[in-house]
């Protein structure tokens, strides 16, 4: 019999960052709005009756705050594992989105082009890709058969979904909205 956790990866809220359109990346400066903080606490009260146990986040500050907010809600532990944190984008972190050439991650037009670019200083979506499959095999361990909601950022949620895919050349790389909801299941030990 095949054990499955899921998986309600939720966005983090928008953060002072977003709204001032600069790469976020590892960079832990960006603080959640009061509009990042509403728009949580609505994903929150959607999950009320899913019967989640948990919530697991990546430990950056945009996201624990909205774990916090999410906890609060639902009354439930947050548990950090920096394995769940935003793809590294280097020396661009902090600068305007505007100035990153999609090519540098390996993405034109919304689909995965290059699984080996990066940024410099920054991980290529492989790297990227190991690391936060590695956080959701750890959380489906920890949580075997049961629903768990993990903070994380748009990146996990785009490299997730792509692995989803069976390939990550070619896959899409879309738009993620501040505080949206993705329900993944994983196969639990």
């Amino acid at each position: 019999m095949v054990r499955v956790t899921t998986l309600s990866l939720v966005r983090h809220g928008e953060s002072t960052w977003n709204v001032a359109a600069l790469l976020q990346g590892h960079n832990d400066e960006a603080r959640l709005t009061d509009l990042g903080r509403d728009q949580v606490r609505a994903t929150a009260t959607s999950l009320r009756d899913a019967g989640a146990v948990g919530i697991v986040s990546s430990d950056l500050a945009r996201t624990r705050e909205s774990a916090e907010v999410i906890a609060e809600v639902l009354g439930l532990p947050v548990s950090l594992d920096a394995g769940l944190r935003e793809r590294n984008l280097g020396v661009f972190e902090g600068r305007p989105a505007s100035e990153l050439d999609p090519l540098l991650i390996g993405v034109r037009d919304g689909v995965i082009v290059d699984t080996e670019a990066a940024t410099p200083g920054g991980e290529t979506v492989t790297a990227f890709a190991r690391r936060a499959q590695a956080a959701v095999e750890r959380i489906a361990n920890a949580y075997p058969d049961q629903h768990v909601i993990v903070v994380t950022h748009g990146g996990v949620f785009r490299v997730l979904r792509a692995l989803e895919s069976g390939s990550l050349l070619g896959a899409a790389w879309f738009a993620v909205a501040n505080a949206a909801l993705y329900e993944l299941r994983v196969p639990a030990p």
